[in-house]
């Protein structure tokens, strides 16, 4: 991803139940640089099989630290960094 430059990133989600393949409604919250964790601009997307991808802003990835936390109902927490 380049700094300040819109982006995709994504996340594989987990059922916390099942083990499987999440199927619900992910939420995707940003931290830069070890700030204020806000919520994402855009809704995260499944593209199937529990992968969700997440458009970031240009204003989203303007950070030396990106860090992007995918939540869900009933699903473990995703974190995925970026420098």
């Amino acid at each position: 991803m380049i700094r300040g430059a819109a982006g995709v990133i994504g996340a594989q989600m987990i059922d916390a139940t099942t083990g499987g393949a999440f199927s619900g409604s992910v939420s995707g919250f940003i931290t830069l640089d070890g700030g204020t964790q806000t919520a994402a601009t855009n809704s995260a997307t499944s593209e199937g099989n529990g992968y969700y991808s997440l458009v970031l802003t240009s204003p989203e990835t303007d950070g030396e630290l990106v860090a992007v936390t995918f939540t869900g109902t009933g699903t473990g927490s995703g974190l995925v960094c970026g420098g």
